[in-house]
This record gives C-alpha cells, structure tokens and sequence, in this order.
C-alpha cells in the first residue's frame, strides 16, 4: 500500500521540482516544451502540466494547446471543457493553428455543451487560413450539406488565395462531374489547357473550383498534368 501511494505521489514531487525549474528560467522555452512533452508521452501527467502550466501564464500559445488537451481529456486532472476551451480560444487567438483545429473541433461536437456551429466555422476558417487541409476540408463537407455560412468561408479562402492549387486539362475536353463519380451529371466540359484549383483529393477524382464561373466540381485526375 504505502509502496503504491509513494508511486503515485512521485510524479508530483517531481512536478514541484520541475515548476521550481521552470520558474527560475534555467533552460529555454523551446527545452522547456519539449521536457513537457516527453514527460505526458511516458505518461507522467502532473510534470507536465507543471510546465506547461508556467509557460501558459507567461503567454506561450503551445503550452496552453497542451494543456487544454490536459484539461479536455482528464490526463492527470478532473475534465474540464470549459477550462480546455478558455486555454485553446487564448492559443487560438494568438494564432496557433492546431489550438483553432482543436477549438473548432469542439465547438462542432454535437454534445458538447459549447456546441457552436458558427463559432466551428470561423476557427476552421482560420486554421484553414493557416495551411489545414482537414480544415478545408471539413468545411467543403459542411458546405455540401447546405451551410451557407462554410460555403461562404470557401469562396473567401479561394478568392484570398488560401485554398486550391492551380492545375491544368491536358485533354481536349474534359468533364467536370457534379460528383466523384463517372456517372454522375456533366457540369461542363473544358478545352485543354484550362486552369483550375484542386481543392480536394478522393482518388481518383478531385474536387476543382473553376475561376471563370466560380463552380466547383469533379474530375478524374487523369485529365491533368
């Protein structure tokens, strides 16, 4: 028994270690992070949190994604959404794309108790901003299904040059399809050379945006080069 207690305590003295550390600066933030991370992959929560708990009240974006992931998964601590969500709107204000993702993620969980359709979308707007295809591509899906605030959040990241890559018909008419599918209706049909953004990826089709109608559809990737 008391052999079991002492394990459990251990990795709390060694927080309050830790935290003495940290607070005299006597190694950099970057050794820091990466001292928190090692410890909550072997499992030693409380180490942790200690860490990243010091470097969050000093104003480190990735601590506080971390601990948010603490807090929002009961790792060494009670669950606590709100407490995870507080942490991840701070990291995700000061731009930290997958403190957005995580946010996003949260707000769109339908029993969360933050459930926040709207708010998803701005933050997977912004990870998106950021380079997050599963953002894009999440709000491509919310888009299909009649949302018209993430369709609106598409056409914006595609005219601001955030979304797509620019690729080219090699083929001297090639069917854009209103799904990934070579069954499904002919949209219209491009003359070779004829640019267009890739958006999506579901082998072998992609899902393209047309500049000069402002469309999107489908095309078997064979068409381009």
């Amino acid at each position: 028994m008391h052999t079991r207690v002492a394990d459990r305590c251990r990795p709390l003295l060694t927080a309050v270690l830790l935290c003495g550390f940290v607070t005299h600066g006597q190694a950099d933030t970057d050794t820091q992070l990466e001292e928190a991370a090692t410890q909550a992959r072997a499992g030693n929560f409380a180490p942790a949190w200690c860490i990243w708990q010091v470097l969050s009240e000093a104003g480190n974006p990735e601590a506080k994604f971390h601990l948010g992931w603490l807090y929002r998964n009961g790792h060494g601590v009670a669950v606590d959404e709100e407490r995870a969500r507080s942490l991840w709107e701070q990291a995700a204000a000061q731009g930290h794309g997958e403190a957005q993702m995580a946010l996003a993620t949260l707000y769109a969980l339908k029993d969360s108790a933050i459930h926040d359709p709207a708010r998803a979308v701005e933050w997977y707007t912004a990870a998106a901003t950021q380079g997050f295809d599963d953002a894009l591509l999440i709000l491509l899906t919310y888009a299909d299904e009649g949302d018209p605030v993430a369709a609106d959040a598409v056409a914006g990241l595609i005219r601001g040059g955030q979304a797509g890559r620019p690729v080219s018909v090699t083929v001297d008419a090639a069917n854009v399809r209103a799904g990934p599918s070579g069954e499904a209706t002919v949209l219209v049909t491009l003359p070779v050379d004829t640019r267009v953004l890739r958006l999506e990826v579901r082998d072998p089709w992609w899902r393209v945006w047309m500049p000069e109608t402002g469309a999107m559809g489908w095309m078997h990737q064979s068409l381009f080069r």
